[in-house]
């Protein structure tokens, strides 16, 4: 079995053991080369979950708003992306997806304020910490300790400390001819079909 579906395996035993019936998978980063299915992994695990999942493209929202949502007051004031999943779907355990997470560039106010995906993300990576995370839009507590989050980046350049130790990278291989090999022989016609 490969480290990653390991690591789930190894969730799905402990809940299973435990009298909370939620769904909660540890942080995960899916480092690998493009294009080898990390986000199709993720998706494919919240359809084999019957979980709901929210996929954010780190490239084209890179600040933390698209996450935690703005204070009212703002033209574009609302609640982020996560407070939205759980509302619509009414449940307190989806998937989190965010794409390409080490291509998240930052946003400086014109008050020289600095704001960055991942940094926004490290209340939500901690259980603690996101049983009483605070919408800065309702302005009331959230318990966001169920959600799973998964992240894929190529690489973790331009990944902080902070945000590493809370989400140990999972390098992924490279797609080689017998992993090609293996699928084709899996996923094939049986040789009595053909």
């Amino acid at each position: 079995m490969n480290p990653l579906n390991e690591r789930v395996w190894l969730a799905l035993r402990k809940i299973a053991r435990s009298d909370d019936p939620a769904v909660r998978l540890t942080p995960m980063l899916l480092v690998g080369a493009p294009g080898i299915g990390k986000s199709f992994w993720a998706r494919h695990l919240s359809e084999f979950l019957s979980l709901p999942v929210e996929a954010i493209d780190a490239t084209s929202e890179p600040a933390s708003f698209a996450i935690t949502g703005s204070q009212r007051g703002w033209g574009s004031a609302g609640p982020g992306r996560l407070v939205e999943l759980a509302t619509r779907e009414r449940t307190a355990n989806p998937i989190m997806l965010i794409d390409e997470i080490e291509k998240a560039g930052d946003v400086t106010s014109m008050k020289g304020l600095h704001f960055t995906l991942t940094e926004a993300l490290l209340p939500f990576l901690e259980r603690y910490t996101a049983a009483s995370w605070s919408c800065p839009y309702f302005r009331v507590a959230f318990d966001m300790s169920r959600v799973s989050w998964i992240m894929t980046a190529n690489s973790v350049d331009g990944l902080g400390a902070p945000f590493l130790s809370r989400c140990p990278p999972i390098a992924l291989e490279r797609i080689s001819l017998p992993h090609l090999a293996f699928f084709a022989r899996r996923e094939g016609p049986s040789p009595q079909h053909v």
